[in-house]
Formats: C-alpha cells, sequence, structure tokens
C-alpha cells in the first residue's frame, strides 16, 4: 500500500536516523506490539509521547520535544530550553481522538525559525553517463541491476524516457524495484541528482545487503533468541522481548554450531510441522564449488533472485509462518518429505505482498534467501502474484492464476500404483490448475517461501482433493490406461495408440518428444471446464521424430526461446516440429511467445487444417531446409543429402496472426507446398518464399506490416530450385507492399492473374534484380489512389 511504500522510500532516502517517532495513541507505547518493519527499523529508538489530551502538560512537553528534535536534525541554533529526558510512561489517560488542529501560535513562530539545512550540489539526470547511471543504481542499493544497465547502455537521458517495461528488459526484475526505480527518475527529473549520489562505487556488495543478513543467534539446548545488537536492529527486523512466542515453535529446532561461519548458513531455517513444531533435521544451505553446475546459476547478479537477502520466518501458536524483514527479504519453511500415504500440502494466504508467495518442492538443499524454482537450488515453484510456474529459471512460465490473501495454494504429488513419485500438482482454493511431470525423483520436500513481510498459514497434513487422470493411452479395442502426466503417456504408447488429454495446464520444462505413430488429441464428444494446454518452457513443446503423428484439438503454448536473434532464425523454441515423416495439425491453437509457432523441415510432411497460429515471438509456420547442423542451421549441407522431396504441403483453413516476423515461410524446398483457404493477418510478412514452389488458392494477407507476398532468390543459393508463387483468387489487403520479387541469383517469378485483388495497398508490386511479377492481365480488384507500380534495375 502507499503508506508502506511512502516509508520504505523514506527509510531508503533518509535512514533510520532521520525519522522522528511519535506515539499518538496510548495503546501504541508498548514498542514490544510494534511489528513488522515498524518495529524492526523503529522498535529501539526513543519515541516523542503525544499520545495525551492536547490541553495537557505533557501534550505541550511533547510539542517541545518534537520541535528541539526538528531543529537538531537540522543544525539549526537553539532556540528553545532544553527539554526533560524522553520516557516512556505506561498508559495512564484514556484513548482518545486527536482532531486536527492549529498549533499555538508561539509554537508556529518557533518552527518558522528552524533553518532549511544547506542545498547539495545537484546534476541533470539528462546528462548522466553510463557509468554514473550505474554509480547511481548503487547509491539507491539497486547496484545488482548496474551490470544489466551497463550492457544496455542506458544514459540518463535514456533512463529519463524509460517506462516499467523498459526497465525488465535492462533486468530490472522486481515490480517494487521498478517501481521505486522509477519514483526516483521523477524525483531527479523535478530537482536534478544529487553529486553524492553519483560518486565512484566500487564493485564491491552493497554494505546494506550484508548488514541485513544479520539473524539472531540460536542456542541448541533451548533455542532462545539472544537480542540483537543496536546496529543490526537497525537493519532487520525480531522481537527481542518476545523470545517466548519463538521459543514455543522453535523448541526442537538443531543447530550444530553455536554461531554459523557465514552469512549464508545463518539463514538456515529448521523444517517443520504445523503440528507441533517437529522437523526432519535442519534445511541444508549450498554452499556451490568449482565445478558444481549450481555455482553458475546460484542467484547471483539475476533479475528478480532476491541477491541472497534473508527474512525471518517465525512459527505461529496458530499453525501460520510469519515472514518477517526489510523490503525483498525472502523467508522459506522446509517441511517433511512428501509420500504416499501424505503426497499433498496447502498454505493459505493471510498477509501477503506484491513479491508474491512461493510454493513448490525441493531436495534435500535449500538455499536461503531465494524463491521455489529460481536457479539458486534444484526446485520447482508455484507463485501467488504472478500464476508463473518455476524450473531452475528466474522467470517463470504462465501456468495458473494469481493468489491474494484469502486463497489456498496447494501442492502434491501423484504416485504411481508402486509408490514411484510421476507427477507435481498445483491447486488453487483446491481447484486443479495442471500437471507437471516430476523433474527429479528426490523432489519430495514441501518449501515454501516469502518476500517479508507475509504470513501464511501451513497446512502440511492437507487432505489430497480428487483429480481426474491427466491423460488416457488406447490401444485397439482395449480398455483405455490412466496416466498421471502426458510425458509418461507418450512415452509409453506404440504405433497406433491414441492419448487423450484432459483439460487443463499440461506443462513442461523442455519439449516433449514423439518418437511413435500416434495420435494425441483432447478429449471428444465431451464439454471441458477448461480445454487441454500443452505449455512448454524450453525447446518445442510437441518434438515430432515418428513416422506418423497427429494432433487434434488441443493448445500448444510455447514461452521459450530468445525472439531477438535475426529474421532468418526461429527463435530456439517454438510449438511444433516436425523433423521426420508426417504430422498432421487438426483444430489445434498454436502460439509461441519468443519463437516460432510449427515448424516442418525438409525431411517430414506437414498436413494442417482449420488451426489458429500465433501471436508468435518470431514467424508464424516456417517450412525449413535441415542442413547437417540441425534444423537451426540453414543452408549448411548439400541438397544430395540432406534435401529431400517431401512431396506435397498442404495448409487449408490455417489462420496465421500477430507473428514478429514471417507468417508463413518456405526456404529451399525441392518439394511443393499447396496453400487454401488460409488467412495471414498482422505479421511483419505474410509468406516469404526462398526459394520454393508454393501455390496460393483463395488465401488473404491482411495488414502485414511490410510485404504480403515476397520471393526472392540470394545469390549463390540453391541455383537448382524453383523459386515461383501461383495465386489464384488470393486477396492483399492494407499492406505497405502488395507483390516484391528478388531474382537475386536466378529467376523469382509470382503469378497474379486477374482472379486476385490488391487494394488499399501504398505499393502494388515491386520488381529488382532479375524479379518477375507474371500479371498476365490487369487487376480487377480496387486500388486505393496511393497504390502504384514501383520496378527496379533488372527486375
Amino acid at each position: 500500500d502507499n503508506c508502506k511504500f511512502e516509508f520504505d522510500m523514506a527509510l531508503r532516502r533518509k535512514g533510520v536516523e532521520k525519522i522522528i517517532v511519535m506515539v499518538l495513541e496510548p495503546s501504541c507505547r508498548n514498542q514490544n506490539s510494534w511489528k513488522h518493519t515498524v518495529g524492526g527499523k523503529l522498535g529501539g529508538l526513543l519515541y516523542i509521547d503525544m499520545s495525551s489530551n492536547e490541553d495537557s502538560l505533557e501534550f505541550e512537553e511533547g510539542v517541545q520535544r518534537l520541535v528541539k528534535t526538528i531543529r537538531d536534525m537540522a543544525g539549526a541554533p537553539q532556540k528553545l530550553p532544553a527539554a526533560a529526558g524522553v520516557s516512556h510512561p505506561q498508559p495512564s489517560h484514556p484513548q482518545c481522538s486527536h482532531p486536527q488542529q492549529q498549533l499555538p501560535k508561539e509554537v508556529a513562530e518557533q518552527l518558522a525559525t528552524v533553518e532549511a539545512p544547506p542545498t547539495e550540489p545537484t546534476i541533470l539526470l539528462k546528462q548522466l553517463s553510463v557509468d554514473q547511471v550505474c554509480n547511481l543504481l548503487h547509491s539507491l542499493e539497486m547496484g545488482n541491476y548496474a551490470a544489466g544497465c551497463r550492457e544496455q547502455k542506458v544514459s540518463g537521458r535514456k533512463l529519463e524516457l524509460m517506462d516499467n517495461e523498459d526497465l525488465a528488459e535492462c533486468g530490472v526484475g522486481l515490480k517494487i524495484d521498478r517501481k521505486t526505480l522509477l519514483s526516483y527518475v521523477q524525483e531527479y527529473v523535478a530537482d536534478g541528482v544529487p553529486l553524492s549520489k553519483i560518486a565512484e562505487t566500487k564493485d564491491a556488495a552493497p554494505a546494506s545487503d550484508e548488514k541485513e543478513n544479520a539473524v539472531a543467534a540460536t542456542t541448541a539446548e533451548g533455542g532462545s533468541n539472544e537480542a540483537l545488537t543496536k546496529n543490526a536492529a537497525d537493519k532487520m527486523y525480531t522481537k527481542v522481548s518476545a523470545a517466548d512466542d519463538l521459543n514455543d515453535a522453535t523448541d526442537t529446532a538443531e543447530t550444530k554450531d553455536a554461531a554459523p561461519a557465514s552469512d549464508e548458513k545463518e539463514n538456515a531455517v529448521a523444517a517443520t510441522t504445523a503440528e507441533g513444531g517437529s522437523n526432519e533435521g535442519p534445511a541444508q544451505d549450498l554452499e556451490p564449488s568449482e565445478g558444481d553446475p549450481l555455482s553458475a546459476t546460484a542467484n547471483h547478479n539475476l533479475p528478480g533472485a532476491g541477491i541472497n537477502k534473508f527474512a525471518l520466518a517465525e512459527f505461529l501458536a496458530s499453525g501460520g509462518v510469519e515472514f518477517t524483514g526489510s523490503d525483498r527479504e525472502y523467508g522459506f519453511v522446509r517441511g517433511q518429505q512428501l509420500s504416499k500415504e501424505q503426497p499433498y500440502f496447502e498454505v493459505t494466504i493471510v498477509v501477503d505482498r506484491e513479491d508474491g508467495i512461493g510454493i513448490g518442492l525441493c531436495g534435500n538443499k535449500v538455499m536461503s534467501g531465494a524463491m521455489p524454482g529460481w536457479p539458486a537450488y534444484p526446485s520447482i515453484g508455484y507463485h501467488s502474484d504472478d500464476g508463473g510456474l518455476f524450473q531452475g529459471r528466474n522467470y517463470g512460465m504462465p501456468f495458473g492464476p494469481p493468489c491474494h490473501a484469502g486463497d489456498r495454494m496447494g501442492c502434491g504429488v501423484l504416485f504411481s500404483a508402486g509408490g514411484v513419485a510421476e507427477t507435481v500438482v498445483f491447486t488453487k482454493n483446491r481447484e486443479l490448475i495442471g500437471w507437471v511431470p516430476l523433474p527429479a525423483s528426490g523432489m519430495l520436500f514441501p518449501v515454501v517461501a516469502s518476500a517479508a513481510p507475509a504470513v501464511a498459514n501451513l497446512d502440511l497434513k492437507a487432505e489430497l482433493p480428487s483429480f481426474p487422470p491427466a491423460c488416457w493411452v488406447k490401444t485397439g479395442t482395449a480398455e483405455a490406461i490412466a496416466f498421471s502426466n502426458l510425458a509418461l503417456a507418450v512415452a509409453s504408447a506404440k504405433d497406433g495408440d491414441i492419448v487423450t488429454a484432459n483439460g487443463g495446464v499440461h506443462a513442461f520444462n523442455k519439449g516433449l518428444a514423439v518418437t511413435r505413430s500416434i495420435t494425441i488429441c483432447g478429449v471428444e464428444g465431451k464439454e471441458l471446464a477448461a480445454e487441454p494446454e500443452l505449455r512448454g518452457g524450453e525447446d518445442f513443446v510437441i518434438d515430432s521424430k515418428g513416422i506418423k503423428v497427429r494432433l487434434k484439438g488441443l493448445s500448444i503454448k510455447s514461452f521459450g526461446g530468445d525472439k531477438s536473434a535475426g529474421w532468418e532464425e526461429l527463435g530456439g523454441a517454438g510449438g511444433v516440429c516436425a523433423r521426420q515423416g508426417s504430422i498432421t495439425i487438426e483444430s489445434c491453437k498454436i502460439s509461441s511467445q519468443n519463437g516460432t509457432g510449427v515448424v516442418s523441415t525438409l525431411l517430414c510432411q506437414l498436413h494442417a487444417s482449420h488451426t489458429n497460429v500465433g501471436p508468435c515471438g518470431r514467424h508464424g509456420i516456417v517450412f525449413f531446409a535441415q542442413g547437417k547442423g540441425g534444423i537451426f542451421a540453414p543452408g549448411e549441407g548439400s541438397v544430395e543429402t540432406s534435401r529431400n522431396d517431401r512431396g506435397v504441403q498442404l495448409l487449408d483453413g490455417v489462420t496465421v496472426r500477430d507473428c514478429e516476423e514471417v507468417g508463413v515461410a518456405v526456404n529451399q524446398s525441392k518439394g511443393s507446398l499447396t496453400i487454401t483457404g488460409c488467412s495471414v493477418e498482422a505479421c511483419k510478412d505474410g509468406l516469404v518464399v526462398h526459394p520454393a514452389k508454393v501455390t496460393l488458392q483463395s488465401s488473404s494477407f491482411v495488414g502485414c506490416r511490410r510485404n504480403a507476398i515476397k520471393a526472392f532468390r540470394a545469390a549463390g543459393h540453391m541455383a537448382g530450385l524453383a523459386c515461383e508463387v501461383q495465386c489464384k483468387e488470393c486477396t492483399i489487403k492494407d499492406c505497405p507492399m502488395g507483390l516484391r520479387a528478388e531474382g537475386g541469383g536466378g529467376v523469382a517469378k509470382i503469378g497474379w492473374d486477374n482472379s486476385n485483388t490488391i487494394q488499399e495497398c501504398i505499393t502494388s508490386f515491386a520488381c529488382e534484380e532479375g524479379g518477375v511479377i507474371d500479371q498476365h492481365t490487369e487487376p480487377s480488384g480496387e486500388e486505393s489512389e496511393y497504390s502504384e507500380y514501383s520496378e527496379s534495375s533488372g527486375g
């Protein structure tokens, strides 16, 4: 909320030493009752008691102390008599309200004499260099984002123009950090940047990160807490005089040493159950060693990774847990290993925050200061703030709905009849979200983490809700066999089997390899609460390597890849990849956030009908040459060894829309492609052929941002292959360029007769370097007044 945000902002800008604490209600006099960040930051400071009636002597003394304190902080000369020492009397007056009123005249005059502190020299934000912007981030305790801003060459002028999305692209992963930084930018645009904020800083980690990791020492004998030192109390929350409350829930906690050897080890929290505080043993912290695969990904200098900041997890008598600490500090609780007898647990959110609560599973090692699913340690997690599923990455794959205060988040493991852990399930309010293959056999420990401050009730003995099977495999007339996740079903299916997926989310960390001639489909003839959604975060969601594969009635969504690659690259990931044999896609929805929707290599025949493709971060559908370097290395290998005549490829009634690059791309094919009754909308280029033979029938290209249809042959590329597009009864509308033919090293031809129409295009035709547009007769369609011919030399 705004109060919390402004309080955190004041702490960052001024520090605790510049905060004046006043108590306005008698019930707030006891500092032991101050909770969360207020108690942690201000609980050790003397306060000014102004809880008495306004006409009392105590209230007048409070006003004088307030004026004196302001003058002391501002460095103004004293004009008030010395006040008596500040005390904290026990409540003696009835609680009363304090309506707003004007200060007494003499007090107002005294306040008016307070001199403003000297102003610090400033510099315009837009004048800052990249290095100075990085120094500014360090001074704002956001130095972990400096590397990303340096890589993006963010100067002061560029920082002035950045918005929330721009900051995210620079690696400022946490929303609260982006919000805070934008508020600083607004302030500095108006008032300038203090020179002290851009002074050169060393590369060492910000001191605040280290100081805020102090945790009260715990002894193995009684589990009692020692009070933090005054400096540590200024940096981290603790209940100094409430050790007995903490002991009730942690009296069985074990520690091997009275004082852990490092900041990381000081933050280990013993595994605890909600029933009685019993634990399986202390959670182990990871110490990545040289050569350890975790050492390269252990949340150092990664956006949104927490950068090893730790919160206190306090177990409450109610069975809940309270995560307390400064902003963006992360606490965790690990429970006992799930089993077939107890396969499920739940967390009810009582108090949440913008960064959210994460639940999931981990192995026998845990890294403090990180959310489940981050790369700090092997784990899987579902996060409440964005509903993302995290598996070893700092960014999540869209998975389920967000969760807020009052919601119950659940996580469980589905075991086989023989007791083998197979599948992870997540729920919201006991309703199934989806199924995920268990990442590792030993990943069975419940883990709950949160950015402080937050409160959640734990139920580590919750009953597993009743779920339908994820899918079934049917062989001939035999009875269908149920499976707990789609990956198991596909791996078990034989040639000719039908794999039927239930409604809901089927998530995969990587691709789903299909190596048999099978059909994968949704439940036919049955109304489902949700259609089957196959989602992948890396590689292709469906990777067909079989002889004959059929996909029907599925929603396939890819969230991996890299859309910053060149246009000729596929983006590294996508929805469906057909590598060998043949694949039929019927009545499906396919999208790829960063990559390509459908890829078919020259070793495969593709038939897609009544299917929607898009949005895609790269291309919609690509027919690609497969060289010796694989499908992502076009142009390698020879025609004889790596490019086969696949025969006819068919797109029938397919809609491709909202692709960052090409809607349909055909590259270096000896076969032929027929496109019938298709629509390509809102892509950069509609159809690009290089070189291949394509027949277009009754298809439309609308709203393309560059070319509707382009045929081209680059110099030296595949001289033996035809580059020809024949169009019948097609429509092009509202595109900058209708048809473009570029010959390059040979002839590139587009056939366009009077059955086709071009409407509202700035330029109808362009021929360059041997390109040919065979018009046959004048187009009969209506053209805008801006339509014209554009012919270059040699076309």
